[in-house]
């Protein structure tokens, strides 16, 4: 069985373009910490933990970008 996806919110996502979306945004990780998918965070989300600062997009990472 495979972990749950687990929702962060941050203050900033960087793209591996180096392209800064100013947030917040919540975003969602697989079991190792792989970016599945990213929103705008615009209200308070139940199971979304808030970590704040900026969550980097590796150009390595395989995403849903």
């Amino acid at each position: 069985m495979t972990a749950p996806a687990r929702h962060q919110a941050y203050h900033d996502l960087q793209l591996p373009d180096g392209t800064i979306i100013h947030g917040p945004v919540t975003v969602v990780v697989d079991a190792d910490d792989n970016l599945v998918s990213w929103h705008p965070l615009t209200a308070e989300e139940p199971f979304t933990e808030w970590i704040g600062g900026c969550f980097f997009v590796s150009k390595d990472e395989k995403t849903a970008l």
